[in-house]
């Protein structure tokens, strides 16, 4: 089955204001016992744990999730939540209220797992870790989980009962269904499960001052959700609580503790491997950060340049040409090119850069129909830091608050995304471009990265999907930059201009092979205005051809590998 689905399966959810206070009551119990057991965990305990108690089961960097060895017995729910619905039960609450507390999964023996526990560290600032991890739609669903590779495929908010403010741009609470399918080994035997639940996240402010953020899920059960068994799914569940504290040293301590219920009858082993491979995934978080910066930046530049040309302005790389005449040096360094040393140019400040003043990062986003792809852009040394230095904070609350100082609905509410007629669920893709042109932007964006015109008239390309059923796809960036913002704006006035479309040469890898096709990148060269340059503009043509046949021949061993291999079969329970 591919992910995520098309038609959304479950209507919006409408919960009266009883219910949503009830929801946000057992949230913020589940937050304050997390926050008593980090204290117990770090001033009580020192931060050590019973080795006849904990035994680990995953560990990424600083970071080891943990399985409790004997089983415990009595509430899931911390203390007091439990007993705030008890104590409500007994003293005869509202229906509206007695059923949302009723929909709560609270005993433990409900739940096949041992219970988990992590503790450890990530690298990074408290904003970035948050920037990151928070997941208030499906599209920044599938984004995080193409940077933290856990395993979810789909998922969609059903009921928004709190959103972002301009003090907290992470605070989210609402009810959300997800899809978690499993890794390629075990696809091909286990089912996907889904799993129903509240969502809370934000920053909260412990009694003694400390500053925590966190990221609560607690399954619910609600009748018009009901088991998607038509469709080949389990209904898992789990209680989860994230806490990140910011330590002195530079790094983000991490306290999470979650328990979970599978479903179906997938062997206690492979199910506690496979939630704790979920769990463990928040170490990537500053990653997906630092990519959702770049993006940023790309997008920024972009339209600040297209601006300037609109303006009938030089942009900054024709400034630099002008004052300085050919590029032969490096914009950073200024060590002079040579021979058999790459070249690439900053696809943010488009500065023509040599081999030790730039990195390669893999950016991922989301396309129409919720395809999400990657691409490989190069960075200058100077935007990487900028990009690292960006106030996460202000990011996030810019996103949150792009219209006018208003929630940006787009982000937070998909209920345009089941458009109820007498035909049923439509497919958000095939919705008018009109009503979405910040992601057509983003995507027009992008696309050339996938879809370009090779100056040879070469045109090589190679896709791959997930064994779940997502497709995602990997592409190396064109040599020449074009300003691909630009580009679509230009597309759809027509009038293109054909010298941005000189140069461009696509460089396209199958995720499906662990062999990279090399990278090559030649300094964009002006016509020769004298017999040395002449020459030397010839040389430079011959090793373009000479590393284009190469590029070639890798690109045609690798497509024939890929062409080769045949998906597995698929059986699950």
């Amino acid at each position: 089955m591919k992910f995520p689905v098309v038609e959304h399966p479950f209507p919006p959810v409408r919960l009266t204001p009883e219910q949503c206070h009830e929801y946000e009551r057992v949230t913020t119990a589940m937050l304050e016992e997390a926050v008593e057991e980090y204290n117990r965990f770090v001033h009580v305990e020192n931060r050590k744990l019973d080795k006849k108690k904990w035994k680990a089961v995953k560990s990424r960097e600083n970071l080891t999730v943990y399985k409790q060895v004997e089983r415990e017995f009595g509430s899931l729910l911390p203390t007091h939540a439990s007993a705030k619905m008890n104590s409500a039960s007994r003293t005869g609450m509202d229906d509206a209220t007695a059923y949302a507390a009723s929909t709560v999964v609270t005993n433990v023996h409900e739940w096949r797992l041992p219970r988990l526990l992590g503790v450890g560290t990530i690298a990074g600032m408290l904003d970035d870790v948050m920037y990151g991890f928070i997941t208030t739609d499906l599209k920044s669903t599938l984004l995080r989980a193409s940077y933290l590779k856990d395993e979810i495929v789909d998922g969609r908010v059903l009921n928004q009962i709190k959103g972002p403010t301009p003090e907290d741009p992470f605070r989210f609470l609402g009810i959300k269904w997800v899809v978690k399918a499993h890794m390629s080994g075990i696809n091909t035997v286990v089912l996907p499960r889904d799993c129903l639940m509240i969502l809370s996240t934000g920053m909260h402010t412990a009694p003694n001052g400390d500053r925590f953020g966190y990221h609560v899920m607690q399954s619910v059960e609600l009748p018009e959700c009901p088991e998607l068994k038509s469709l080949s799914m389990r209904r898992g569940g789990m209680s989860s609580c994230y806490l990140f504290k910011q330590a002195k040293n530079g790094s983000v301590e991490v306290f999470l503790k979650s328990y979970a219920e599978p479903g179906g009858h997938m062997p206690d082993s492979v199910a506690t491997l496979s939630i704790s491979n979920s769990l463990i995934g928040c170490w990537k978080s500053v990653w997906c950060a630092q990519g959702k910066k770049i993006m940023w930046m790309i997008k920024k530049r972009a339209a600040e340049r297209l601006e300037r040309r609109r303006r009938g302005l030089k942009t900054g790389e024709e400034e630099a040409k002008t004052s300085k005449g050919k590029k032969y040096s490096c914009g950073l360094c200024r060590d002079s090119f040579r021979a058999f040393r790459s070249t690439n140019c900053c696809d943010i400040c488009m500065r023509l850069v040599c081999s030790r003043c730039h990195m390669s990062r893999k950016v991922h986003f989301i396309q129409r129909g919720y395809e999400v792809k990657d691409v490989s852009v190069m960075v200058c040394k100077t935007c990487t830091i900028e990009s690292t230095q960006l106030d996460a904070f202000e990011l996030a609350r810019e996103e949150a608050f792009r219209n006018n100082g208003s929630p940006n609905a787009d982000v937070y509410i998909e209920e345009e995304d089941w458009m109820i007629n007498s035909n049923g669920p439509v497919d958000p893709s095939s919705r008018s471009s009109d009503s979405s042109s910040s992601d057509v932007a983003v995507t027009d964006l992008l696309q050339g990265f996938t879809s370009s015109v090779s100056s040879y008239g070469t045109s090589v390309s190679s896709t791959g999907s997930l064994s779940y059923g997502t497709s995602v796809s990997s592409s190396r960036r064109p040599s020449d930059p074009v300003t691909l913002l630009e580009r679509s704006s230009n597309t759809r006035s027509m009038s293109v201009d054909s010298d941005y479309f000189q140069g461009m040469e696509p460089q396209s890898i199958s995720p499906i092979n662990s062999i990279a096709s090399p990278r090559w990148d030649a300094p964009t060269v002006e016509e020769p205005q004298s017999e040395e340059e002449y020459r030397k503009h010839l040389w430079m043509q011959m090793q373009q051809l000479r590393l284009a046949a190469e590029h070639t021949y890798m690109i045609t061993k690798q497509t024939a590998s890929v062409m080769g291999s045949s998906p597995p079969s698929r059986s699950g329970f």
